[in-house]
């Protein structure tokens, strides 16, 4: 397991598309190459496994996998990383150019993303279960 930072870069000129990337030590400079500004970072205990699981998140927006570059909205980008109870994950910085509205956007699509989350887990619950009940049935008709 291996600490690190993971953090969201946007363009100005592309609203539509957000940078995923991991640091193992905090960025000095908020401003990247090409126009771009890191727009969010949080810190994990496990950077590989938060990795994973934006990219899980992400995955039907990916756009280029080299570049780790996915079209999502930055509100998006940040409700996914938000929305992961698994990993323990302590917040560092959030732009402040991000408004009242955008910030209660990201509570309430993190809120969605974790209902939607605890829903598909009691249906794979549920699912293991009944199979689970039908093996024990098929096996004890099949000993009398």
């Amino acid at each position: 397991m291996q600490a690190g930072f993971l953090g969201i870069i946007s363009n100005p000129e592309f609203p539509d598309r957000v940078k995923i990337m991991m640091w193992d030590e905090l960025p000095k400079s908020r401003t990247q190459e090409f126009g771009e500004a890191i727009r969010y970072i949080t810190k994990y205990n496990d950077i590989l496994a938060a990795k994973t699981h934006i990219h899980n998140a992400l995955n039907n927006q990916l756009l280029d996998a080299d570049h780790n570059l996915y079209r999502a909205t930055i509100i998006k980008a940040i409700a996914a990383i938000e929305s992961n109870d698994d990993l323990r994950q302590e917040k560092i910085w959030v732009d402040s150019e991000l408004n009242k509205e955008d910030l209660l956007s990201i509570e309430e699509l993190t809120l969605r993303n974790r209902q939607r989350k605890k829903r598909t887990d009691f249906i794979i619950q549920l699912v293991g279960f009944t199979a689970l009940a039908f093996l024990a049935l098929n096996f004890f008709t099949s000993i009398v």
